[in-house]
């Protein structure tokens, strides 16, 4: 039992494919990021440029949706990592008390 629970408390995350999907959202989540302000600063230079900045405001809410979706997928998957280990645990716990 103690190995089993070792086992699921200290997993490796490059043999899993469940949390090598999560360390691909994160690190696509975080070039999103920084591409979303590249858009904000480069929206706001053009705006600038052409005087009309009302069209700043709008592109900035366009870019704060796309990273709350991508948090949201983010997020999502990593709860679903996280349940799916708890429920792990508790199935050996189980097995092994009863």
């Amino acid at each position: 039992m103690r190995q089993a629970v070792e086992r699921l408390e200290h997993f490796d995350d490059e043999n899993d494919a469940h949390l090598r999907s999560i360390k691909t959202w994160l690190w696509s989540s975080v070039a999103v990021g920084f591409v979303l302000v590249g858009v904000c600063v480069g929206c706001f230079i053009a705006f600038y440029a052409f005087v009309h900045l009302g069209w700043t405001v709008l592109s900035n809410q366009l870019c704060i949706v796309i990273s709350l979706v991508t948090f949201g997928l983010y997020a999502a998957r990593v709860v679903t990592a996280v349940n799916k280990i708890a429920l792990d645990q508790y199935k050996v716990c189980f097995r092994f008390c009863f």
